[in-house]
């Protein structure tokens, strides 16, 4: 379930960060959504010594990051790994578009903010050890440690998805009861035919 989330920010100044790059092709054999959080960025971590998420933020929940993250293929994995590292939200001036959708289905907010704002929060946070970011779904804002407040948008179901920390299938059985009488009632129209839950 998600509402708010207050934590320092790891800040990852690249554009068109893709999937693949979030978790390498190798790693993709499971099926399962936990355990993949040891292998997030796993090759720049292997050539980039001082890359800053196993450093400095090992334990934030917020990556700020440049335009079209999560771009690349559609693999889901990518949403579980940030995940299960403990992502919780990233913030960036745009997203892949697919990668958007798996993330909020996957309990990972994606905060869409200007980029003048964006390259203002990873230029202040790159030489601070404390720059803390809140940020508050239910009333869609980012509060700065200026104290400066950004609003973001996000579409009303991935919004409920998160709130309710649920996915696709959690939030259909939620009107199983619903879908039940809808059933009953049109049960001899061939037109209206609905799958018992």
């Amino acid at each position: 379930m998600f509402k708010t989330i207050t934590s320092q920010i790891v800040p990852i100044p690249r554009r068109d960060i893709d999937t693949d790059m979030i978790i390498p092709a190798e790693f993709l054999t499971c099926t399962v959504k936990t355990g993949l959080g040891k292998y997030l960025f796993a090759h720049v971590r292997e050539s980039e010594k001082d890359f800053e998420l196993m450093n400095r933020f090992n334990n934030s929940q917020i990556i700020v990051a440049r335009q079209n993250f999560g771009c690349g293929s559609s693999r889901e994995h990518a949403a579980w790994t940030l995940y299960d590292w403990g992502i919780r939200v990233i913030i960036a001036p745009s997203f892949s578009d697919i990668f958007k959708s798996n993330a909020t289905k996957n309990g990972v907010l994606p905060v869409i903010l200007p980029e003048k704002v964006v390259e203002s929060i990873l230029n202040d946070a790159i030489y601070s050890d404390s720059y803390i970011v809140n940020v508050d779904l239910p009333d869609q804002r980012v509060q700065l440690p200026t104290g400066n407040t950004h609003r973001f948008e996000i579409d009303s179901y991935p919004k409920t998805l998160l709130l309710k920390g649920a996915d696709d299938l959690d939030y259909l059985l939620s009107y199983a009861k619903e879908i039940r009488l809808f059933n009953e009632k049109h049960a001899g129209d061939i037109f209206f035919n609905v799958v018992n839950l």
